[in-house]
C-alpha cells in the first residue's frame, strides 16, 4: 500500500483572463515498488475565504453591538441613579415641590430615552420580515402631527417648524405608523443636530410628482461632512461630535428600510455648516409591499 504523506498551502491562484482567486494547493508523496510519486491537488476556495469574511464583518458587527448597548445604557441608567439619591435627599432634606418636579421631569426624559433606544435596538435588529399594513394616508396631516409634537418638546427654544404642502399632494397607500416613525426620526435628528444656530428652523415639504409623493426635511443646522454622507444609512454608523448624543446608529438604517418597503427611495443632501434636507419618496397606488427588514 502507497504510503501518503500530505502537506496543504493556502495561495493566491490566476484564471484565464487574470483573475486572481484563492486557492488550497495540498502536496503529497507515496511510495510504490521502490520508486517515489508527487502529487498535488489544487482547490478553490473562493466560497470558503468569502464565508470567512461574511463571518468577520458579523463578528465585527457584534461585537460594534456590545460596545454600543454597554455605552448607551449606561448613561442613562447612571443619570437614572444619580437623580433618585438626590431625590430621595431632597424629600427628607429640601421639601421644595419644584425642585421635586424638576427631577422628576429629568427622570422620565431619562427613562424615555433608555426606553426609545431598547425599542430603536429591536426595531433594527428584529430578523423577521414585517409587511407594511396599507391605508390610505394624508402626508400632510402626518406631518402635522409629528410637528405639532416637536413643538411642544422644544417650546422655549425658538425652534421655528413648518410645513409646505402643494394643494395637489394626494392620500397615499402606505402604513401610517411607519411613516410617521420615518418623519419622528427625521425631525429629531435635526433638532438633536441644530447647533447654536440664532434662527433655527426646520421644515417638513411635500411635493407632488408624477408617480409619487416626494417628502423634503430640511434644517440650517450643522450639517454632514461629506466624507459621511454615504454612510449615514449604514447600520450603527455614527457620526463622533463632541457635543452631543451620538444615538444609537439604528435609526436612519430603519428609516430606509421603511421607505424601500414602501416601494420609495431616500438620499441626504447635505453642506457642513449650512444645514441637511432628507429626501424620500412614497409611490402613488398600491405597489406590492416589500420586506421593511432585511434578511
Amino acid at each position: 500500500m502507497p504510503v501518503l504523506i500530505g502537506r496543504t498551502a493556502e495561495l493566491q491562484g490566476l484564471r484565464k483572463g487574470g483573475i486572481e482567486f484563492p486557492m488550497e494547493l495540498s502536496l503529497s508523496t507515496w511510495t510504490a515498488k521502490g520508486r517515489t510519486y508527487f502529487t498535488g491537488i489544487i482547490r478553490d476556495i473562493s466560497d470558503r475565504k468569502e464565508a470567512e469574511r461574511a463571518l468577520a464583518e458579523r463578528t465585527e458587527e457584534l461585537e460594534s453591538l456590545i460596545q454600543t448597548v454597554a455605552h448607551d445604557l449606561k448613561s442613562p441608567v447612571v443619570s437614572i441613579a444619580g437623580l433618585v439619591r438626590v431625590l430621595k435627599k431632597s424629600l427628607s432634606e429640601i421639601p421644595s415641590e419644584l425642585k421635586r418636579d424638576e427631577i422628576l421631569d429629568q427622570l422620565i426624559t431619562t427613562s424615555s430615552n433608555m426606553e426609545n433606544f431598547l425599542k430603536e435596538l429591536l426595531d433594527g435588529l428584529r430578523p423577521d420580515p414585517v409587511e407594511p399594513s396599507r391605508e390610505p394616508v394624508c402626508l400632510k396631516e402626518t406631518a402635522e402631527q409629528v410637528v405639532n409634537l416637536y413643538r411642544s418638546r422644544t417650546e422655549g427654544r425658538g425652534l421655528e417648524l413648518k410645513i409646505q404642502c402643494e394643494s395637489t399632494i394626494p392620500p397615499v397607500l402606505a402604513d401610517k405608523h411607519r411613516i410617521a416613525q420615518v418623519l419622528d426620526n427625521l425631525v429629531g435628528n435635526a433638532v438633536k443636530h441644530m447647533g447654536d444656530r440664532p434662527d433655527p428652523t426646520i421644515a417638513i415639504e411635500l411635493c407632488d410628482n408624477p408617480d409619487a409623493v416626494l417628502v423634503r426635511v430640511s434644517d440650517n443646522g450643522i450639517g454632514i461632512p461629506p466624507q459621511y454622507q454615504k454612510r449615514v444609512f449604514e447600520r450603527f454608523f455614527r457620526i463622533k461630535r463632541s457635543n452631543h448624543d451620538a444615538g444609537s446608529g439604528l435609526g436612519l438604517s430603519i428609516v430606509k428600510r421603511i421607505i424601500e418597503g414602501h416601494g420609495g427611495k431616500i438620499w441626504v443632501e447635505s453642506e457642513e455648516g449650512k444645514g441637511t434636507t432628507f429626501c424620500f419618496t412614497v409611490p402613488k397606488g398600491n405597489r406590492p409591499a416589500a420586506s421593511l427588514h432585511e434578511h
